[in-house]
């Protein structure tokens, strides 16, 4: 999930992941990254895991790194996501600052 995660992010498209995303996250924000995706559009964006997920029990949270540069601007964001095992599988469940 980590992975698929910092794919979307270089790749700027977030429909496969937010599609697949926890019932609690898709109830909450729905499944349009529209949004998010123009507001990346203008930038280039590297994505590096920081560690391995950390587990405990059904949840885990993994921490990204992002590097975002537009022209001479560089923006060096860290987020953490939760993922949830929810009816067997692992599911990306929201996004914060790390």
């Amino acid at each position: 999930m980590q992975q698929a995660y910092i794919q979307a992010y270089e790749s700027k498209q977030f429909g496969s992941v937010v599609a697949t995303a926890c019932d609690a996250y898709k109830k909450k924000f729905g499944t349009d990254t529209s949004d998010l995706e123009k507001q990346l559009a203008p930038y280039d964006i590297k994505a590096t895991a920081d560690g391995e997920p950390t587990v405990d029990g059904g949840t885990a949270t993994a921490k990204i790194n992002l590097e975002l540069t537009k022209g001479a601007d560089t923006k060096r964001p860290k987020i953490q996501i939760k993922i949830v095992k929810e009816s067997g599988s692992w599911k990306f469940c929201g996004e914060g600052t790390a």
